[in-house]
């Protein structure tokens, strides 16, 4: 699919912008995903510029060729691929492709758990039902000491982030309430 002649590459660059708009659409995003993977397989050199053409950014182009890879191909009913969207599948793609078997599970928690909760659940490996999100603020020093807390707790670093925060805090209020005789409070 190398394109070679300015014409062939403002042909391309045109049916890309127009699929990138149709992409908005219930369902347009397969065959994009499709073109992009295509692209990405046969001309990485000009992959990124078949984005711009698309008017989508970077992370997006390569998370829909992502999505093309492990889904497409009937690999998948494409009446369920539309019901999820393409940013749930783009999140559950990696877990989809170390485990093919695990494909229908997947796509149910997807369609299932908002995108925060499949989140968490590809992370842990467990879903949280009747969840509650607290948000903290902290001043620099407070950070600090709660990070190192974190850690001490079996936190883990993930990206600019922690894993398993969660079950961290609760150790920490679980340990306090135990030195504080206090924990019969906290069953």
């Amino acid at each position: 699919m190398s394109l070679e002649s300015p014409v062939e590459r403002r042909k391309a660059e045109s049916a890309l912008s127009e699929l990138a708009k149709a992409s908005t659409k219930d369902g347009g995003f397969l065959p994009l995903a499709e073109l992009l993977y295509r692209i990405r397989e046969t001309d990485s050199e000009w992959f990124l510029k078949a984005a711009e053409a698309a008017g989508i950014k970077e992370r997006r182009a390569f998370a829909l060729a992502k999505v093309h890879e492990v889904f497409g191909e009937g690999r998948a009913p494409v009446e369920r691929l539309v019901k999820v969207g393409w940013s749930k599948l783009a999140a559950i793609s990696s877990a989809a492709a170390q485990d093919p078997a695990r494909v229908g599970e997947l796509l149910s928690d997807a369609e299932r758990l908002s995108a925060r909760e499949l989140d968490i659940k590809l992370a842990s490996g467990e879903a949280l039902d009747a969840s509650h999100t607290v948000m903290l603020t902290f001043s620099p020093d407070e950070y600090r000491k709660f990070e190192t807390a974190l850690l001490r707790f079996k936190a883990t670093r993930k990206g600019r982030g922690f894993a398993q925060k969660e079950r961290a805090l609760i150790s920490m209020i679980e340990a306090l309430a135990d030195t504080q005789g206090w924990s019969r409070e906290l069953a």
